[in-house]
């Protein structure tokens, strides 16, 4: 992480910068993806001829760790569970784990009523292996 993000609230996040981000981010898409026209700093834009749009991002948290925050949407409905196996494959990665995160009602943030999110820890797996009580 390279850049710092000063917030309305004090806070500070370190962010991962475009050369970051080429280097977390696949090179190769699936022929039906494409990166938006339209581009954001500290974030990667993409959408998929089905209509899913894509977004993208890195940073340091609270915990310390390197996280890249993956969000998900369709223009008038909810990404169905296929879209989301889809983009934890492709920007992710089919052997790693991806967390959804269901936080508490009072911490909700809604910028979008069609959108979801994805997280993977890029500072190694946090996520216990459930598998030993049965499969999961």
């Amino acid at each position: 992480m390279r850049t710092i993000i000063a917030h309305e609230d004090g806070s500070e996040r370190d962010v991962a910068d475009e050369e970051e981000l080429n280097e977390i981010l696949p090179r190769v898409l699936p022929a039906s993806w494409s990166l938006a026209e339209k581009q954001f700093q500290f974030q990667r834009w993409y959408r998929t001829r089905s209509g899913l749009v894509v977004c993208c991002s890195a940073a340091k948290y609270q915990d310390g760790r390197r996280w890249l925050h993956v969000s998900r949407s369709r223009r008038g409905r909810l990404p169905g569970w296929e879209d989301v196996k889809l983009v934890k494959d492709v920007v992710i990665g089919q052997e790693r784990t991806a967390l959804q995160v269901l936080p508490p009602k009072s911490k909700y943030v809604n910028q979008h009523p069609f959108c979801l999110h994805l997280w993977y820890c890029l500072d190694g797996d946090v996520v216990p292996d459930f598998s030993l009580a049965g499969q999961i």
